[in-house]
């Protein structure tokens, strides 16, 4: 079973502090995250710029698993 959640970020910040902040949540040292469950971005890549480029609806998905899901 799969639960939704909403939290905002300032575009400014690094993909990396939505990793750390996915951790510190769930209480991980390592969390294996996509966006759109295709890909994982560069921690270094600029919120805003996955936005422009992968949000929709004034949204950018993120998606997180413990374990490798592939490859």
């Amino acid at each position: 079973m799969s639960s939704t959640y909403v939290w905002q970020i300032s575009g400014t910040e690094k993909f990396a502090n939505v990793i750390d902040f996915l951790c510190r949540l769930l209480h991980r040292e390592t969390l294996f995250v996509f966006l759109h469950n295709s890909f994982s971005p560069n921690p270094d890549e600029l919120v805003i710029d996955l936005y422009k480029n992968f949000g929709f609806d004034g949204k950018l998905v993120v998606n997180y698993a413990n374990t490798m899901a592939w490859g």
